[in-house]
């Protein structure tokens, strides 16, 4: 990644995020904002707008998670990556319940940065689909240990991004792990094959009394719907979180869309 010099404030960011918390403007529903216009990104910890709110809308961006934001070569990809961080700043004052563990992403915003970046595996615009604005829908569970899983939501499509880590400072440092879904994908000549990712794409199970995890149940469930309607074209997946690792239970799927009526009896068991 080549370097670039961050001197200037972000004007933008003042439009962009005064519009979310103070006119509430109701958030998009794609990723990607009609236009934004060329910005550099802040060049010190320091520099932020002040405003006289209940709710301080700026994190403090260390020194850190600038200089892995410098190295990120797009621009809309830095603004982007710095208003997650925003906002979970601005949600750890929102949300009681899980402000410790939001200070704690913040406090480590340079391995924050990286799950964010797990949303789209790419520093080119056209194939991010991390959305900053889908940040306050990241789901939280403390668990016996201690640690904490992090279900960050990516995006608020339909089939939303999803990306599970472990939080954790049993060792004294803060340790941060994705964990892997094991998924199946049908290729151009119709074969199917296994992938590892560490991030999920789905909606939740309809009819669950759970989004996606079930605490009582250890269970994470993503129905990823690839037709529209009540087309069942798609693939179902059931994980169970043991120990540090997500383990699949139970994967099916149909992948012909172009196949009319049929239900989810109709689903291929893939796995086991």
């Amino acid at each position: 990644m080549s370097g670039r010099s961050l001197s200037r404030s972000v004007n933008y960011f003042t439009v962009m995020l005064g519009c979310s918390l103070w006119l509430g403007c109701v958030p998009s529903k794609t990723s990607q904002p009609e236009t934004i216009p060329t910005v550099s990104v802040p060049s010190s910890a320091t520099t932020k707008p002040t405003r006289q709110d209940k709710i301080d809308p700026y994190a403090e961006l260390n020194s850190e998670f600038l200089t892995k934001i410098e190295q990120i070569p797009d621009a809309h990809a830095r603004q982007y990556y710095i208003s997650g961080i925003h906002e979970l700043h601005r949600q750890a004052q929102r949300d009681p319940a899980n402000r410790e563990i939001l200070k704690k992403l913040i406090a480590h915003q340079e391995e924050t940065l990286q799950i964010f970046q797990a949303c789209g595996r790419s520093e080119n615009f056209g194939d991010i689909i991390f959305d900053w604005q889908a940040v306050p829908y990241a789901q939280f569970w403390e668990r016996a240990d201690g640690s904490h899983l992090l279900l960050l939501i990516c995006n608020s499509s339909r089939n939303r991004s999803i990306v599970p880590v472990i939080f954790s400072e049993a060792s004294g440092e803060a340790q941060f792990e994705m964990l892997k879904l094991t998924q199946f994908r049908q290729g151009e000549n119709g074969e199917i094959y296994q992938v590892e990712s560490d991030k999920g794409i789905g909606s939740p199970f309809p009819n669950e009394p759970y989004e996606w995890f079930n605490p009582e149940t250890q269970e994470l469930k993503l129905w990823l719907q690839m037709s529209g309607g009540t087309n069942p074209c798609g693939t179902r997946a059931i994980y169970r979180l043991q120990a540090d690792e997500f383990v699949l239970q139970k994967f099916t799927a149909l992948f012909d869309c172009d196949r009319l009526g049929g239900t989810m009896d109709d689903h291929e068991q893939i796995y086991p």
